[in-house]
């Protein structure tokens, strides 16, 4: 298996590697509001956070959503791009197997 690198970065550092690096993280574990920030940074690389699928792991749940939350000012506009709850419904077919 592999091993488990734990690192302790400060905030502003993390926020500089994982834009530079992403390919170097395939799990971060922050608290919420550093995740927030990272996140948010992180979703404007592929478009922003209305296209950007989101997902909370553990090991006996997995729950997808959109990101950009429900927007109720926009219902019946037809403003809004569903494309953040499609991606994040093929996070969760593939999580499914």
């Amino acid at each position: 298996g592999k091993d488990i690198v734990i690192k302790d970065v400060i905030a502003d550092a993390m926020l500089q590697q994982i834009l530079t690096r992403p390919k170097d993280y395939s799990v971060v574990a922050t608290l919420n509001l550093n995740g927030d920030y990272l996140s948010d940074a992180l979703a404007a690389q592929v478009g922003g956070i209305g296209i950007a699928p989101g997902a909370n792991l553990s090991d006996t749940i997995a729950l997808f959503e959109a990101t950009h939350g429900t927007a109720p000012k926009y219902a019946g506009q037809d403003k809004v791009n569903p494309g953040s709850l499609i991606l994040s419904a093929e996070m969760m077919l593939r999580h499914m197997g």
